[in-house]
């Protein structure tokens, strides 16, 4: 039996070459070339009679699994790497139960586990023993590095152990400024986009903003290291994980091959190259970053960033006796950190905006709580102070539901892959060592069996009612136990507050004239849109009673809206608030004059009490303060918008800047002189 359970072709090899030595010896035929014929005939009737079919039909110890009919020769491999990640699992599972067995080519057999018992059993009552493959491992190492997402057994244990005070809720609640910071700040450059454009509205990609926005959000509250992403996106570290998620279809066929087959590495391909050269981007970042902070962080009195409150808690751990992480092993969590710390919050929120964006009621609900809770990100007139920072968005009931439905509904991270070390018994089946087994959250949190008969369908209420059979292991987004995220909470309060600005920056629509993303998810470390998410972003024009100069908005941003006539009541009416009087833009036409008041009809009256508050002009730091673009063939209206956009910057900066003390005084600044439209 021993022998039948072989998985290595080394045994077949040693009998087919003893049996052909033997078979030539006795025959009267030439060794060559009789005797590698027979062992080439002996070796593909192994893998095509006894592995591709008599083993995985009759012998194997998983045959009383229920398994997915088809051949086991080729399997099942087609609708695998042909549909998303997770789909034909899902469907099986509704076919033949939570507990499934199925084939890749050559009768390599596969499980499926999506029930409660069954994943509670892997991922905590026996998560050690289900460690990483090591193919799995190979291929994601030269991107993660080896830290705490791929460690395993007491080095695992060891490092979280470590890393813990850097993820808990005091730590992510010090972080919180850094999220508003990056938010607004990225919400400000989508806007100043808008505006170059004089359009009342732009179509652009939300996934690289995203991208930007969270990668510099996990080097400031990580690292303590700015890597300002958002304002050059042409950095190298930028440049490194665009070449990790291209998706070619030369690089699709070599990452499915590179699943297998880690070997292919080493194939002079493209991808290869590029994987390569990314890699080297990222382990050079890393080291610099730990080469310059480690130091700082550990002599720092008080921690301020990840990197600083793992450093204490290291040292803390040396001094006890304690293992401790090395610096290599501290580079690599590094590595980790960039990676998984910002790749998958921005996929989660790409793929929210793109829900609300086709659902424009729960986007209308969303952004009415958001007013009802921090109503100054709507206010015109708000300047930023510190009580910002102690605003809890997880406050907000409905805001809640939409993050958790739509990590519910598309996970990020839509598999785990597992390999049992030692015989283990799951469901009543035996599972003998070495066998592969995955844990598909993007087939767990869509089953019936959980959600009900609607889990098919985005429903954020869903989670002010949940069925008594959607249990903690039926929402598998953040994988649960010891192996579980260890930075759950830092990405659902980051996401949380970069919704809120978006929110209340723009009104979000798909554009139509791009694919729909959901028809084309690609899976490489995260389950992203082929070619992103394209949104039309239109902005936000605050509530206002005042009287108006109706101009549209392809006129110009110097105008007012009044309440139209027939609009029902307690309907919120929007306004664009006005731009100063010194613009040289958009200077509303000559007005007939009341003869009563003096007054130009239609325009707002001089008393303190109906005139309107000249709004304040958003400026960016004066390092990054572009000069207008001097184009031959440009608009010169718009030119010399830009003109007195710097100009009336350099003033308001010169005002600003000597209060800028520290951190959260220089956010205080960027809040508080934000665009205001």
């Amino acid at each position: 039996m021993a022998l039948l359970k072989a998985y290595t072709p080394i045994p077949v090899l040693t009998l087919a070459s003893a049996g052909s030595l033997y078979i030539t010896r006795k025959s009267d035929q030439p060794a060559w070339p009789t005797m590698p014929t027979l062992t080439l005939i002996i070796i593909l009737s192994y893998w095509m009679i006894w592995r591709g079919w008599l083993y995985p039909t009759y012998f194997s110890e998983l045959r009383h699994v229920p398994t997915v009919p088809g051949f086991p020769l080729w399997g099942h491999i087609i609708p695998v790497i042909s549909e998303e990640c997770g789909i034909p699992q899902r469907r099986w599972h509704r076919q033949h139960g939570p507990i499934i067995r199925y084939f890749f080519p050559l009768g390599c057999e596969r499980l499926s586990v999506a029930d409660d018992k069954g994943i509670r059993h892997l991922t905590v009552k026996n998560a050690y023993n289900y460690p990483k493959p090591l193919r799995a491992k190979l291929w994601m190492v030269r991107i993660l590095g080896e830290g705490v997402l791929l460690a395993e057994g007491p080095e695992h244990a060891n490092q979280r152990k470590t890393l813990n005070p850097g993820f808990s809720i005091s730590a992510i609640r010090s972080f919180t400024p850094v999220f508003w910071e990056k938010a607004l700040l990225m919400a400000d450059l989508q806007r100043r986009e808008l505006d170059m454009t004089g359009e009342p509205s732009i179509s652009f990609e939300i996934l690289e903003w995203l991208n930007r926005c969270t990668l510099d959000i996990i080097g400031v509250a990580g690292f303590g290291y700015e890597i300002d992403s958002l304002r050059d996106a042409t950095l190298p570290i930028r440049r490194a994980y665009r070449l990790v998620f291209n998706f070619d279809l030369t690089s699709r066929i070599l990452h499915g091959v590179q699943a297998f087959f880690p070997a292919s590495k080493h194939i002079p391909a493209q991808m290869n190259r590029d994987m390569e050269e990314a890699r080297d981007i990222i382990m050079t970042e890393a080291t610099k970053i730990i080469t310059e902070k480690l130091e700082e962080a550990e002599n720092a009195a008080n921690a301020k960033d990840v990197l600083a409150l793992i450093a204490q808690e290291n040292m803390k751990l040396k001094q006890k006796g304690e293992p401790g992480l090395s610096f290599e092993t501290m580079r690599d969590q590094i590595m980790t950190f960039l990676a998984a710390g910002h790749d998958t919050t921005a996929t989660g929120v790409t793929w929210t905006i793109h829900l609300l964006s086709i659902h424009p009621e729960m986007q209308t609900r969303l952004r009415n709580e958001i007013r009802e809770h921090m109503p100054f990100l709507f206010d015109p007139d708000f300047t930023y102070d510190r009580s910002m920072t102690l605003t809890d968005p997880d406050r907000l009931p409905y805001l809640d539901n939409v993050c958790r439905e739509s990590l519910r509904y598309i996970p990020p991270i839509p598999m785990t892959v597992r390999e049992s070390v030692a015989d283990d018994v799951i469901n009543g089946y035996k599972v003998p060592a070495r066998t592969i087994v995955y844990i598909l959250a993007n087939a767990i949190n869509r089953m019936e069996w959980f959600w009900g008969n609607d889990a098919n369908t985005f429903n954020p209420d869903r989670w002010d009612n949940l069925p008594e059979t959607a249990v903690p292991n039926a929402f598998m987004t953040f994988l649960q136990g010891p192996r579980g995220c260890l930075g759950r909470k830092f990405a659902e309060v980051e996401m949380k507050i970069m919704l809120c600005v978006m929110l209340s920056r723009f009104e979000f629509r798909r554009d139509e004239s791009t694919p729909d993303p959901e028809e084309w998810k690609m899976w490489r470390l995260v389950l992203r849109p082929r070619d992103g998410v394209t949104v039309v972003a239109k902005p936000i024009i605050y509530p206002s009673n005042k009287p108006h100069v109706d101009k549209s908005v392809s006129e110009g941003k110097g105008f007012y809206y009044n309440n139209p006539s027939g609009t029902p009541p307690n309907t919120p009416v929007y306004s664009v608030v006005d731009t100063p009087e010194d613009s040289p833009v958009n200077t509303p036409p000559e007005s007939p004059i009341d003869t009563t008041s003096g007054t130009p009809v239609g325009t707002p009256s001089e008393s303190p009490v109906n005139s309107p508050p000249e709004a304040p002009v958003s400026v960016l730091p004066e390092r990054h303060v572009e000069p207008p673009v001097d184009t031959p063939q440009g608009d010169a209206q718009e030119r010399n918008h830009r003109d007195f956009l710097v100009r009336r910057g350099s003033r308001l900066l010169a005002n600003i800047r000597p209060a800028m003390v520290d951190q959260n005084e220089g956010l205080a600044w960027l809040a508080g002189r934000r665009p205001h439209y």
